[in-house]
């Protein structure tokens, strides 16, 4: 058995599946656990850990090419996870992963049942399952929004009175709600 047909067999596919399930469920916790101070460290080693396993993964999948699609791709994802901190600071890590999963699933099956940029339009066995699982993530999107979001009372106060906000630059003030200056980009490495 070769390598390659090694990697594309279902037991490998089921697994892979199980932990990118386990992974893209919890890469987000450390965001919720640790004081990510103003997000820049956050980001930082977020897309430098994405970038180290892309380049791990590349002797496995046997030539490797620039895809730019891939590349513009990737640059959204990071440009997505720099607002990670902010998301769960204000929203939460339950509605920010689900606004996030939905979004994809939205677009995804947007651009196969439809064929947008430049993707052929994909054909389903049963088109009505397709349709009707889209039907219900849109109805277990309606249904989390119910879900109360769970950031710190102190840091919503602080918005609604206007503190929490830098007036300078319109971005979150660390210190408003009790942070010291080790809570920026050097402290987070620290802490």
């Amino acid at each position: 058995m070769s390598l390659n047909s090694f990697l594309t067999s279902t037991p490998v596919a089921y697994v892979c599946c199980f932990v990118a399930a386990v992974f893209f469920g919890s890469n987000y916790v450390a965001a919720k656990q640790f004081p990510t101070g103003d997000g820049v460290a956050f980001f930082w080693f977020m897309s430098l850990g994405i970038l180290l396993v892309g380049y791990a993964c590349v002797p496995l999948g046997g030539d490797a090419y620039w895809n730019y699609n891939g590349v513009m791709g990737g640059a959204l994802w990071a440009i997505g996870n720099a607002l990670v901190p902010t998301v769960m600071r204000f929203i939460g890590m339950v509605l920010g992963l689900l606004l996030w999963s939905s979004g994809n699933l939205l677009l995804g099956w947007i651009t196969g049942k439809f064929g947008l940029f430049g993707v052929a339009k994909s054909s389903v066995e049963t088109e009505w399952m397709n349709d009707v699982g889209v039907v219900c993530g849109v109805i277990s999107l309606a249904l989390f929004f119910f879900i109360k979001p769970t950031v710190e009372e102190e840091v919503v106060e602080e918005i609604k009175e206007g503190k929490a906000l830098d007036s300078e630059s319109g971005l979150i003030n660390e210190n408003a709600h009790g942070g010291d200056v080790s809570s920026g980009v050097v402290g987070c490495m620290q802490q």
